[in-house]
């Protein structure tokens, strides 16, 4: 007989980073880590809406859970307030 638990999400991270700050023109990154099981998918958010990636904005997720935001350039329009929000089946 065989058990699977599934976890919610949560936050691996010991104090989050209330201010960030870059120069418009260079690159700037965002990262949290986050754990559950079944792996959590991570959604980015800038000012409440969901951000679209493209060529200048991307997100990748490594093996240990963590998700980065990457902004290259950064651009004044970028500056705001970021969330991510991990979901999972549970």
């Amino acid at each position: 007989m065989y058990f699977t638990f599934l976890v919610p999400p949560k936050v691996e991270a010991h104090k989050p980073e209330n201010d960030q700050s870059c120069i418009a023109g260079q690159d700037t990154h965002i990262s949290w880590k986050f754990s559950g099981i079944e792996k959590p998918q991570v959604t980015w958010f800038l000012n409440g809406q969901p951000i679209p990636t493209n060529d200048r904005i991307q997100v990748t997720e490594t093996d240990d859970g963590t998700s980065e935001l990457s902004i290259h350039p950064a651009e004044l329009a970028d500056q705001g307030i970021y969330t991510a929000m991990a979901t999972n089946s549970v």
